[in-house]
């Protein structure tokens, strides 16, 4: 993944509500979108005590400053992957940073 894709992912994982963070419900789809990436549920793992697998994946068709159209890149792969317990433990701080740090593939 090129800097400035990491960069734009950065940002977008920044500019994610807290209240889409700690607001997840109990149906998939997205929580989160701009032009480029979207934040979403993909499932529940567990209902006692509630586990949710949440991703970040880039928007069909979105324009990124690298040398690689989106299209480009594999569209059904994360860019991000998290699993979040549903008992609030997590702040929404705590959540970007895993965002953060669960970017895939990595930087070269």
């Amino acid at each position: 993944m090129g800097r400035k894709l990491l960069k734009l992912l950065r940002e977008f994982i920044d500019e994610i509500p807290d209240d889409k963070l700690l607001g997840l419900r109990i149906y998939p789809g997205n929580i989160y979108k701009n032009q480029t990436f979207r934040f979403d549920l993909v499932n529940i793992i567990s209902t006692v005590p509630a586990i949710y697998n949440v991703h970040i994946q880039l928007n069909s068709g979105a324009k990124i400053p690298t040398t690689m159209h989106a299209d480009e890149l594999e569209k059904s792969n994360p860019l991000s992957q998290l699993y979040i317990p549903g008992d609030f433990s997590f702040t929404p701080d705590m959540i970007r940073l895993m965002l953060y740090a669960t970017k895939l593939p990595s930087p070269l």
